[in-house]
């Protein structure tokens, strides 16, 4: 999956897939179109990242990118949720709910976006196995090794 932005894209993906290879190997990146996440951090050239600072600070900013994402959670246990947050369920599962529910968010309605997603993410937390946390807690682990090797 991809999300666009203006400066950047988010790119999840299975690496293995991509390769033919056995297993999985979840690839999480950002795509600059223009540096300026890069350069809030620090970073002006390639060099930059030898500086264990400026590499945190945009470790973090990965990790904090890859929190703000919608992540459908495939581990959602649908049979311990009320009949209310099962219709809620049904819909949320499908990219495309997510994506015509943020086209028509005019003015207007902003606040019903924010609603579902904090519904969505209350149902997370509570029914599932919350695979964002999991992998936000690796990406975490990831980056710490990465830094103190």
């Amino acid at each position: 999956r991809q999300a666009e932005h203006a400066s950047y894209n988010l790119k999840a993906y299975d690496k293995a897939l991509q390769y033919e290879l056995s297993g999985r190997i979840f690839r999480w990146e950002i795509k600059m179109m223009r540096n300026e996440l890069i350069r809030r951090n620090g970073v002006q050239y390639l060099s930059d990242l030898l500086d264990k600072r400026k590499l945190e600070k945009l470790l973090k900013s990965l990790i904090k990118k890859w929190k703000e994402t919608l992540v459908l959670d495939p581990t959602i246990k649908a049979n311990e949720l009320n009949s209310s947050d099962y219709l809620n369920y049904n819909s949320w599962r499908h990219p495309d709910y997510w994506v015509k529910l943020r086209k028509n968010n005019t003015k207007s309605k902003r606040h019903y976006f924010s609603k579902e997603l904090k519904a969505y993410r209350r149902i997370v937390n509570n029914h599932s196995d919350n695979i964002q946390q999991s992998i936000a807690n690796i990406l975490k682990e990831k980056s710490k090794y990465l830094l103190e090797n």
